[in-house]
């Protein structure tokens, strides 16, 4: 027994001259799909965090690290660059984030325990006015919360007024947009992620497709729950719509 006590504070000693201190890290979970994760929310009795004195604002050009998740395709790591712009909300914005697997960390905290939604503020590049779409991964500390999470996408949003006129073609302004996700065939809401205050979490934003001038994303109010009425009115709605659609035999 005293041999395996002086082989434990021995293990413990190394461990903290390795890192300095002793971190016994919780890992993140994850939940498989979304519909999964909102009962596991809800059989947890998480709340949902409706008011916030401010949003929580993570500034795109305050990432702690930047990579590549698979070897890039031109055999040259991207970089992104940061560009002063006065229309930015922190008076810079990130560009030149389009590669695939690109992504970028980032540092977050909470002020209280529960479940928030996710907004991001953006624009499309005139030289990306074409692209179909625009999709960003998350995870947290290195773990999907839910499938979703790893392919969300971002509309285009609304073209500058009068850019057709003025440059010749469209380009498109800063939009802010909460990431949506199909919750069934007639449901759409904002995802809910699960954050606990007085932790410190590191969020990967990594590129699927499409490149975007990135402002900044904010943690912020959750949406409060659809009621499951207006869900069933909005079915009935749809099946009405589609039979004045059928063709009339």
């Amino acid at each position: 027994m005293k041999k395996l006590s002086k082989l434990t504070i021995l293990l413990l000693a190394l461990m903290i001259l390795g890192t300095g201190t002793i971190v016994f890290a919780e890992e993140y979970k994850s939940y498989g799909s979304y519909q999964e994760a909102l009962e596991a929310y809800k059989e947890a009795k998480y709340k949902r965090i409706r008011k916030i004195k401010e949003p929580i604002i993570i500034e795109a050009e305050d990432f702690i690290n930047e990579g590549m998740e698979r070897e890039p395709r031109t055999g040259e790591i991207p970089k992104v660059e940061i560009v002063a712009d006065e229309s930015a909300n922190g008076g810079k914005y990130v560009t030149n984030w389009k590669e695939r697997y690109h992504y970028l960390e980032y540092k977050v905290t909470v002020p209280e325990t529960g479940l928030y939604s996710l907004t991001f503020r953006y624009r499309i590049p005139r030289s990306e006015r074409e692209t179909g779409f625009f999709v960003r991964g998350m995870s947290v500390n290195d773990v999907e919360p839910f499938a979703q999470a790893g392919r969300l996408t971002l509309p285009k949003g609304e073209t500058m007024p009068g850019s057709a006129q003025i440059l010749g073609d469209p380009y498109f302004d800063w939009t802010v947009q909460k990431v949506k996700g199909q919750i069934d065939q007639y449901l759409e809401e904002p995802y809910l992620f699960y954050f606990e205050a007085g932790k410190e979490y590191t969020v990967r934003l990594t590129s699927r497709g499409g490149g975007i001038d990135f402002d900044y994303f904010a943690i912020t109010e959750a949406h409060k729950p659809t009621p499951k009425a207006l869900v069933g009115l909005k079915r009935m709605w749809e099946m009405l719509m589609a039979s004045f659609k059928a063709p009339k035999k």
